[in-house]
């Protein structure tokens, strides 16, 4: 028995190191704790309205290298949705039902075994477990999933969970039932995320604040990488202020060096950086900078599309189309002096959907 043990302990060695996980040989033998996964704050929310946050739909940033993904649950008439703020495609967003994304989810993981994926749900309406659960095993999911004990700092590898088959880590910020869904785990038993609100890349870089749980260091971090304009109020700690992504500057946000240096801050007080979440991925440098902190910079497969931290936006266009079939705002293409237009037509909506509700309150 002890010489089995050994010659399936060489055999595995022999199978990790020529694999790759995510991407990477070098990632195969680091525990999922230990590893930086570049991440999308509102990964749905793709489109024209003022409440989108990406340019390209959830399948193109699986493609393109996404691992992290946020993904708000709402109810319209008794359907679980992907909604920002509201299930509505005039002010807010709708990106369709939940089950249709998970789809895409399981396509990517079936055709590529050697990726592990990161899902966080954002339970907004309060959707129970015993309803998102019957949604993740429609679409095949939950034979992917792994389930952790909650607050555990022991994690596997990547390459074990690629050997078991085990490569989808799910979270949401309410309404869990570890007792028949131990895979649907609670974000505030596992992870911290720090402040999320910010006007500028000075203030941004310089603090790794924790929001949910308020204050309390758990085993991973949830590092929320974005600056935002503000449309009505401007403290960003006051729970009514009104804000839009900061468009025009986006590029700038998500450069290597300013990436790096949030991070930084946040390691310097003891975090390691488990997740990265932007705005509009497709801009800046969020997959150089993930690899920097992977130790693996320069061995990405393709290299890095470096969005150019200029006065000028992407010279190649990035419209996209949603996972309901809304179509990308303009991106790319576009110089700086048009996406700051957007930007304040974005906060002008919002700002004109705030007076109205509180003249009709």
């Amino acid at each position: 028995m002890k010489v089995l043990a050994i010659l399936l302990t060489g055999i595995l060695a022999s199978a990790v190191s020529g694999q790759k996980c995510n991407g990477f040989a070098a990632l195969c033998t680091k525990p999922l704790n230990q590893v930086a996964f570049p991440g999308t704050h509102n990964s749905y929310a793709v489109g024209s309205t003022a409440s989108a946050n990406q340019n390209f739909n959830i399948s193109r940033q699986l493609a393109d290298g996404i691992r992290m993904f946020e993904l708000d649950l709402h109810l319209k008439n008794g359907v679980v949705e992907l909604c920002h703020t509201q299930c509505d495609n005039v002010l807010f967003l709708d990106a369709g039902p939940l089950s249709s994304t998970l789809t895409v989810f399981k396509s990517f993981l079936d055709s590529n075994p050697g990726e592990v994926v990161i899902i966080t749900f954002e339970n907004y309406d309060n959707v129970p477990a015993a309803t998102v659960a019957p949604l993740m095993s429609a679409a095949g999911l939950t034979d992917y999933a792994y389930a952790a004990s909650a607050g555990t700092t022991t994690w596997p590898t990547l390459a074990d969970l690629i050997s078991q088959n085990k490569r989808l880590i799910v979270f949401t910020d309410r309404l869990v039932d570890y007792a028949n869904y131990p895979w649907l785990m609670l974000t505030t038993d596992f992870f911290s995320d720090t402040f999320y609100i910010y006007w500028n890349i000075t203030a941004l870089n310089a603090d790794c604040s924790i929001d949910r749980p308020s204050g309390v260091k758990l085993p991973l971090l949830s590092v929320h990488h974005a600056v935002s304009t503000p449309v009505l109020g401007t403290n960003p700690r006051d729970p009514n202020v009104v804000y839009v992504p900061a468009v025009a500057s986006v590029a700038t946000t998500n450069s290597y060096s300013n990436i790096l240096l949030h991070v930084a801050t946040c390691q310097n007080v003891g975090y390691f950086p488990n997740f990265v979440r932007v705005d509009y991925y497709d801009q800046g440098d969020i997959f150089r900078a993930v690899d920097a902190i992977n130790s693996v910079e320069g061995q990405r497969d393709g290299g890095y599309k470096t969005t150019a931290n200029t006065t000028t936006a992407p010279a190649a266009a990035s419209t996209g189309t949603g996972t309901s079939g809304t179509v990308g705002k303009p991106g790319g293409s576009h110089s700086i002096r048009v996406r700051g237009l957007w930007e304040a037509i974005n906060a002008l909506t919002i700002l004109l959907l705030a007076v109205t509700l509180t003249f009709h309150a």
